[in-house]
């Protein structure tokens, strides 16, 4: 995986996708692109556990929508 960070943006490249985190107006927004779907929810799937055990104490409602950003 490679991480790159402009600001508030950052871009996590997969083998076969990519994330997208944009932290804006009080928010963590994603967006996950994939090759194909079995890898875009396996990302969401990873994504979504490691952003509640790393927010534990906030307990974030992660929503995920498609054709767009998923608000955190």
């Amino acid at each position: 995986m490679t991480v790159r960070r402009d600001g508030p943006v950052a871009t996590l490249d997969f083998a076969h996708a990519r994330c997208t985190l944009d932290a804006r107006d009080g928010a963590l927004l994603l967006q996950v692109n994939a090759d194909d779907t079995e890898t875009l929810h396996g990302i969401q799937a990873l994504l979504s556990a490691d952003l509640g055990r790393f927010a534990r104490r906030e307990q974030p409602a992660i929503t995920w929508q498609s054709g767009g950003y998923s608000q955190l």
